[in-house]
């Protein structure tokens, strides 16, 4: 589920330098928008949960409808077995497009609590983002409360550089999703490495309707070193999120919006 929120997938294809202020700009919101694709299966798991699920009806639910988070459709099967669901990604592209995944990722349901299902989401150990391979790990749990789902998501995600370095990093985020819309409002923080780099943002009322860029919502993110840069990143709903980064000089993201459903 989304949210799609923190692995930096990003960080793989700048991890061979230390970025400049544009190319992190757009690695940050690469990661807050798109990078759990592979929790796709999460997400859709918050799409269909209801009270009366249990863990295999739960995984057959997931298994047997069409994922709206990955693009196209046929880039991904699934399979349920008892309560859990295997999908193969031959390139996916998700939300606004930003990432794609080929490989494996398993995903088991388990009822914790009345309208409580428990999501523990892996990779199947030949993921493939962008080119570059990674390891991911997601725990979450889905409560229906209302007319809202409400998801926390602890994300981990490990991996290589096209340069040949580590990348690593966790995140933890807040999701509530409104039932008749499937609006999203997103607010989690997270932090990671790139060698010797590490970085760490946090993600603030992050607001996102199906088919739509995000109408509300900032990110202020920060590179360590020698010297620590940061910056904050703004979205008001058009195709352009604005930066106030450390040049003083404000520049523009572009997304993709008609890849946001």
């Amino acid at each position: 589920m989304l949210y799609r929120f923190l692995i930096p997938v990003a960080l793989l294809s700048f991890a061979c330098t230390p970025p400049g202020e544009e190319a992190f700009a757009a690695a940050v919101v690469t990661s807050a928008l798109q990078t759990d694709s592979p929790g796709a299966l999460a997400r859709d798991a918050v799409d269909t949960v209801d009270c009366e699920l249990d863990g295999v009806r739960a995984a057959a639910h997931v298994a047997s409808h069409e994922s709206r988070h990955l693009s196209p459709a046929s880039c991904i099967v699934k399979t349920a077995t008892d309560a859990t669901v295997h999908a193969e990604l031959n390139e996916c592209a998700g939300l606004f497009k930003r990432a794609v995944l080929s490989g494996g990722v398993d995903a088991s349901f388990e009822v914790n609590a009345e309208c409580q299902l428990v999501v523990d989401i892996d990779d199947s150990g030949d993921l493939i983002a962008n080119g570059s391979s990674l390891d991911f790990n997601a725990q979450g749990v889905v409560e229906l409360n209302g007319d809202q789902r409400l998801a926390e998501w602890t994300r981990e995600f490990t991996g290589t550089s096209v340069g040949g370095r580590s990348v690593h990093r966790t995140a933890n985020v807040s999701v509530v999703v409104d039932r008749a819309t499937g609006c999203r409002t997103l607010d989690g923080d997270a932090e990671g490495t790139v060698d010797e780099h590490s970085f760490e943002s946090t993600v603030s009322g992050l607001a996102v309707c199906p088919g739509t860029c995000p109408s509300a919502g900032t990110i202020h993110a920060t590179r360590h070193g020698r010297r620590d840069h940061s910056l904050t990143i703004i979205f008001d709903g058009s195709a352009l999120a604005r930066v106030d980064g450390w040049s003083g000089k404000p520049f523009d993201v572009e997304l993709d919006c008609e890849g946001a459903e």
